[in-house]
Parts: structure tokens; C-alpha cells; sequence
């Protein structure tokens, strides 16, 4: 029985491990670079939040916007912002991957969703209306006279 020289069977397995790990190295990483990163959404999406900040009106509370006029509060009209900032970004960055631009389309989609979700109607109302019916009332009782029993109270007064 012949004996094998563990050494010669060693340096064949870190021959070998050496030739594959050479292998791999110099092979071409599989990745795609010629994708074209598409922007078109982020973009459109950045034109809807632009719009939907300019609307509402800040307020704390609401309680000095009119009734029909739609308020925020200023953390939230600052987020979305923020948001807008963060993808015009990642739309200026000639390098931005198409990882980034989803990110970012994520990001300002939640945002715009968050801002969309915090408008509320104002609460302060138009007491022009209400002023102009006291002063109508008033006006109304004078001459009206007025008896419990009805018995000494001219007809029409």
C-alpha cells in the first residue's frame, strides 16, 4: 500500500482554491449599469406635492381660518417640504440609482399622503350674517309690545 504525501494533496487543494478564486475576481460582475434609471414619476409626483402645499393655510388650530378655507399645521406643511426637497434631490443627481428614485418616490408618496390626510376646513365663521340678523331683529321688536294676556295689545303691534 502506497502512502500519499498529505503535503502535495494540500498544495494541489490551495492550487485549486486559488485558480477559482481567481476565477471569480476576474469575472464580470452581473449588473445591469445600462438600465436607464426612469425618473418620470418622481417627477410628477413632485409636481402634485408642489401643488398641494401652495393650498392650505397654516394655522395651530383652525380657529382663525374661515369656514371653507383649508388649513394645516405648520410641522405638517414642513414635512412635505421636506419631502419635496429630498426627491428634487435625488431627481437632480445624474448618479441617483433607480433604488434611490423609488426610495424617494416612497418617501414624498407617503408624505404627500400624510399632508393630504391632515387638511382640515377652518373653523372660524362669517358673523356678518349673524350681525345683520341681530340688527334685523332688533329693529323688528321695537313698537312690538308686549302682555301676557293679549287683552290690552292692539291687533298688528
Amino acid at each position: 500500500m502506497k502512502k500519499r504525501k498529505k503535503l502535495g494533496s494540500i498544495g494541489l487543494g490551495a492550487g485549486m482554491l486559488l485558480i477559482i478564486a481567481l476565477a471569480f475576481t476576474s469575472c464580470p460582475k452581473v449588473v445591469d449599469d445600462d438600465t436607464p434609471v426612469t425618473k418620470e414619476a418622481l417627477t410628477a409626483k413632485v409636481g402634485d406635492a408642489q401643488t398641494a402645499v401652495a393650498g392650505p393655510v397654516v394655522s395651530d388650530d383652525g380657529t382663525d381660518v374661515d369656514i371653507g378655507t383649508a388649513w394645516v399645521t405648520q410641522a405638517v406643511k414642513t414635512a412635505l417640504e421636506a419631502a419635496i426637497t429630498a426627491a428634487q434631490a435625488v431627481l437632480a443627481d445624474e448618479g441617483a440609482s433607480q433604488a434611490q428614485v423609488d426610495e424617494a418616490l416612497s418617501e414624498l408618496t407617503g408624505a404627500l399622503d400624510a399632508f393630504n390626510d391632515a387638511i382640515q376646513d377652518g373653523l372660524k365663521a362669517d358673523k356678518t350674517t349673524l350681525s345683520s340678523a341681530i340688527t334685523a331683529a332688533g329693529e323688528a321688536k321695537e313698537g312690538v309690545e308686549i302682555n301676557t294676556a293679549a287683552t290690552n295689545v292692539d291687533i298688528g303691534k
